[in-house]
């Protein structure tokens, strides 16, 4: 995986932990409550970093070049 999804995960966890806490200090809200709200918030934040890293998690896998008869099209053609 590439860096930048480590980023993303440790952004996702560390939502994931202040929601952990914040919801065992509370007393008007269940832990789980805090917590669900905090991951959901943890995957907002850090989605595009997540969604960055594991697109570029294949580094074999390349775009699809265009066909010879695509590339022939992008030819400039000769005026008379």
């Amino acid at each position: 995986m590439p860096d930048i999804f480590w980023l993303g995960f440790g952004i996702f966890l560390f939502c994931v932990l202040v929601g952990l806490v914040a919801g065992v200090k509370s007393r008007t809200t269940s832990t789980g409550t805090a917590l669900a709200i905090a991951a959901f918030l943890g995957v907002m934040a850090a989605f595009p970093l997540l969604a960055i890293g594991l697109a570029n998690s294949y580094p074999g896998r390349v775009a699809p070049s265009l066909s010879p008869a695509a590339t022939d099209l992008l030819r400039p053609r000769p005026t008379l």
